[in-house]
């Protein structure tokens, strides 16, 4: 069971009051999205993708992948944290200081990601 959306959606809302946040570091290896600073990391396995005016410029999928774009969020402010959906709360959406957008999707209820930010961390677990 993933925690009730309204616990996720707080504490992303209180991620936000701790930005501007840098990503010193931007990886994807092995099917894991690895966003690190000093105050901030992000993990998840779940499919992601990147956005830039409203267009999809690379994605978790081998197709859409592209390293050179995924590694421009390196050295780059998180300015802003929203949840994916209205519907159903429960994922993360980074607003990069050069434009870019990232957004995962939770597929399934293990561990579909973790985030520590200054404000705490997010852990989900598969009994909620």
């Amino acid at each position: 069971m993933i925690k009730p959306s309204l616990e996720i959606r707080n504490f992303l809302i209180e991620s936000a009051k701790a930005l501007p946040l840098i990503v010193e570091s931007a990886s994807f290896e092995d099917g894991l999205v690895s966003l690190r600073g000093d105050q901030f990391v992000f993990y998840t396995t779940m499919p992601w993708r990147i956005m830039l005016h409203n267009h999809i410029v690379c994605g978790s999928s081998r197709e859409a992948f592209d390293l050179e774009i995924f590694c421009k969020l390196k050295n780059q402010n998180v300015v802003d944290i929203k949840t994916q959906s209205n519907f159903l709360t429960i994922d993360p959406v980074f607003f990069f200081s050069n434009g870019y957008i990232f957004e995962c999707f939770t597929v399934h209820f293990i561990e579909p990601w973790t985030m520590s930010t200054p404000v705490g961390s997010y852990y989900s677990t598969p009994d909620g």
